[in-house]
């Protein structure tokens, strides 16, 4: 059986057992200067807002999810594919520009804020800092970019029905996993995106996308099976899967049992292999 130093156990204990947040989506608010700070009240309530403003530009692009699959449902037989393609592309656009000007909105009320805090919802699984949103907004101005070139997709051999679709769900997951602190929610939301990828490869219906398709769903889930495989060893070393426990064990000086070492640099091993796979990160590319 393998024993953490009784340091290490109590920090874990008080990471894992940390009080309940603010409001519904349990809001906690940490300073990236000083861990032990305490956040006055006015700064308690600009947290609260600015999580509900960034939390909601996520739930636009999941909202945008189900309203394309209903008017791709209401009109598949009534309009003409083209057309029916320009409605989804629009009801996609909508929500992207949505969750931009929410997301914009949000800095501009708290960016002071957020240079100097990071905001952790639902007890610190799903977190909103200034590194996460700017990516989201750089994802967001980019896919709204390449939504210009539609009108050339359209004159493609592509299925164009399918890519409004498959776009608005590649923006949501890759927003879910930019906030992600918890293990488990980064491994779904990154199984989810890895096989939208895969079908995205394959919509121009050549040889060579279809063969690229299939080599990456075979290297993807060999990456998958090394990704969950080390979650499994970090889960068995740690009582959770918060980013925050594992960085505690990564980072502790004082671990004393040489199995628990060896295990935990098993885990990271295995989980390393299985991001590069996924990645197709060099010697693992092809």
């Amino acid at each position: 059986m393998l024993v953490m130093s009784a340091s290490l156990q109590q920090y874990i204990y008080t990471l894992v057992n940390q009080s309940s947040g603010l409001g519904f989506l349990g809001v906690t608010v940490k300073s990236n200067f000083d861990a032990a700070a305490v956040i006055s009240s006015n700064n308690s309530q600009l947290a609260l807002n600015l999580a509900y403003v960034f939390f909601a530009s996520d739930i636009v692009l999941y909202v945008g999810i189900v309203a394309v699959i209903l008017v791709l449902g209401g009109l598949y037989s009534t309009v003409e594919t083209i057309k029916l393609a320009t409605y989804l592309l629009k009801v996609s656009a909508t929500s992207l520009y949505i969750s931009i000007s929410l997301n914009l909105l949000g800095f501009y009320a708290g960016f002071d804020f957020l240079t100097s805090h990071n905001i952790l919802l639902f007890e610190g699984s799903y977190s909103i800092t200034l590194f996460s949103q700017i990516f989201k907004i750089l994802m967001l101005l980019i896919v709204a970019s390449l939504y210009a070139l539609f009108p050339y997709v359209t004159s493609s051999n592509m299925r164009v029905l399918e890519l409004p679709l498959l776009m608005q769900i590649t923006l949501a997951l890759c927003a879910t996993i930019l906030s992600s602190t918890n293990l488990a929610l980064l491994l779904l939301s990154l199984e989810g995106f890895s096989l939208i990828l895969y079908i995205m490869t394959a919509l121009g219906r050549t040889y060579g996308g279809i063969t690229a398709s299939v080599k990456y769903f075979a290297f993807g889930t060999l990456g998958s099976i090394f990704l969950f495989w080390g979650a499994v060893h970090f889960y068995a070393l740690a009582p959770s899967l918060s980013f925050e426990v594992i960085s505690a064990m990564l980072n502790a000086s004082y671990l004393e049992n040489i199995n628990f070492v060896k295990s935990l640099n098993f885990a990271s091993a295995a989980f390393t292999l299985g991001f590069m796979l996924k990645l197709g990160a060099a010697p693992t590319h092809q």
